[in-house]
């Protein structure tokens, strides 16, 4: 069994939400740097697999 300091904390959804209006998928334009569009995809991958755990979370599925 994993080290009870090793557990994610539970999630709230309101913070999952605000996370996803604060970093909504980008749109494609010329004017974007390959560099922003790599450090944009990375804020998006967290915010994915956040809400992924929160929905693993509310099924009771998901123990870090």
């Amino acid at each position: 069994m994993k080290n009870q300091k090793d557990k994610l904390p539970v999630l709230d959804e309101h913070l999952v939400k605000i996370l996803e209006k604060l970093y909504p998928p980008l749109e494609y334009s010329p004017d974007i740097s390959q560099e922003d569009w790599a450090f944009r995809g990375g804020q998006r991958d967290v915010v994915a697999k956040l809400r992924h755990i929160y929905s693993q979370q509310q099924k009771g599925e998901y123990y870090a």
